[in-house]
């Protein structure tokens, strides 16, 4: 827990870097390009501490983040608090339907493949996730647009819908598209993990001693080789948000990560920096739930550190 806090000071202090060192003047793109005298620019200098070193200008934002103030949108004209507000929910059900296709989909791929090991079906599904694997969102995306909304007409093309069957309905190939690289990336390392524990001493033991083969796997095989699974799937958090950005604006969803590219397109820094930060704070909240859930799958964790 203390580490991730360190990173996400770091992240800050980083990201605070990237925009300070950004091309053009935050003072001009405050003022949109008109000319004011050089009285009315030390003014507002001076106010949103233009004028301070660049240290003494992270602290002051950095006190103001703690304290729950992100800044002001320039290109709202609004708190970045109430801009950002209106665009976490598109994002957040996005993120949470591609995690449940991801989840669901790629572990039973990952399972059918190693169970079948060496055969057809094997094969074939191995197949399958190294061309999805292979398709960034962006593509899967207008791939997916194309098919399954201009010529089938089976999906809108964008809009998020009404109600939770509507909503359902609408991030149906924004999800697809987000989760299709992140399914084979998981189906595969589950597949491998999965493969190597049904080779263990311990399976065969359970198998000899009559248990059914479903509980072997289940029971016994899956539980072991779950401890890889789990640290892709932390991962695969930082790939969902990433991934959103391009997904989102593909799709024209007015989400966060269409918000994020809107806002430097627009130079729009204080909107770009909260919503960084806010992505690499749940990045750093996700890995740290997956390192606590260590202990709680696998006694061995918890049993050599009290070794130890």
């Amino acid at each position: 827990m203390l580490a991730s806090a360190m990173l996400l000071l770091a992240s800050s202090f980083v990201v605070f870097s990237l925009i300070a060192i950004a091309p053009g003047s935050p003072l001009q793109v405050l003022l949109g390009g008109r000319k004011v005298d050089r009285a009315t620019a030390l003014i507002l200098e001076h106010r949103y501490h233009f004028d301070k070193p660049f240290l003494v200008q992270y602290g002051y934002w950095l006190r103001n983040v703690v304290h729950g103030n992100l800044g002001d949108s320039i290109a709202y004209r609004d708190t970045v608090a109430s801009v950002i507000k209106s665009r976490v929910a598109p994002t957040l059900e996005l993120g949470l339907y591609a995690t449940v296709l991801v989840l669901v989909i790629g572990l039973t791929l990952g399972v059918i493949a190693a169970i079948r090991r060496g055969r057809r079906t094997d094969a074939v599904a191995s197949f399958a996730m190294l061309i999805a694997s292979s398709i960034s969102p962006y593509v899967s995306g207008i791939l997916l647009i194309w098919f399954f909304a201009v010529e089938l007409r089976w999906f809108p093309v964008f809009s998020l819908g009404t109600g939770v069957s509507g909503r359902v309905y609408h991030l149906t190939l924004p999800a697809i598209a987000l989760a299709l690289g992140l399914t084979a990336l998981l189906g595969r390392v589950t597949r491998a993990s999965l493969s190597q524990a049904l080779g263990e001493d311990y399976v065969q033991t359970a198998r000899s001693r009559g248990f059914r083969e479903r509980r072997v796997i289940f029971k016994h095989a899956f539980r072991s080789a779950f401890i890889p699974v789990l640290t892709i799937t932390g991962v695969i958090a930082g790939y969902l948000i990433s991934g959103a950005v391009l997904v989102e604006y593909t799709f024209g969803l007015n989400g966060l990560g269409s918000l994020l590219v809107d806002s430097v397109q627009s130079r729009d820094f204080a909107v770009v920096q909260a919503i960084v930060l806010i992505f690499t704070a749940v990045f750093l909240v996700i890995n740290l739930v997956v390192d606590l859930l260590y202990v709680v799958i696998d006694p061995r964790t918890r049993l050599a550190e009290e070794g130890s």
